[in-house]
């Protein structure tokens, strides 16, 4: 199962603020782990290895993202993150496959925490071992099964 639709950050359009939000630049940059998704029952089903990078494009941010299954099969997908002119944080996953997703966000205590149709998950950067780590953990439901899931990147150059 292809996840990449979880890995989103939020940015601001121009038409939102003219500022980059001082919060989201943890987020700037590479990154390489491992996404991993669970039974509800806490059973490892499948891992993926992830590359991610982020960047600017005026207020908005942008991400490419590449993951790995574990029999070699390759997704991409592009994201754009902003706030639309309702003012809700929207993040947009196009992915290789066809699919397209979006997320409505919020920002608490330093964490992004996204909703969809069927995923709630939340993401931070923190240090770890004096190392900037990128953090994601979630769950969603797909018909009649629930998956949890977790994303585990470090920064690279």
């Amino acid at each position: 199962m292809k996840l990449l639709l979880f890995v989103c950050l939020l940015a601001f359009n121009s038409s939102a603020s003219s500022d980059r939000p001082a919060a989201f630049e943890p987020f700037d940059g590479n990154w390489r782990g491992t996404f991993q998704v669970f039974s509800a029952e806490g059973e490892l089903l499948t891992e993926l290895g992830v590359e991610q990078s982020y960047r600017w494009e005026g207020n908005v941010q942008v991400a490419d993202f590449r993951e790995v299954d574990t029999d070699g099969n390759v997704t991409t997908a592009k994201a754009k993150n902003f706030r639309n002119e309702a003012g809700e944080l929207i993040c947009r996953v196009e992915k290789s496959t066809g699919d397209v997703t979006e997320h409505v966000g919020r920002v608490t205590d330093g964490n992004l925490f996204w909703y969809g149709p069927n995923e709630c998950f939340r993401e931070e950067v923190v240090t770890i071992n004096g190392v900037p780590s990128y953090t994601i953990d979630g769950f969603g439901t797909y018909g009649d099964t629930t998956l949890l899931f977790k994303g585990r990147y470090q920064r690279v150059e």
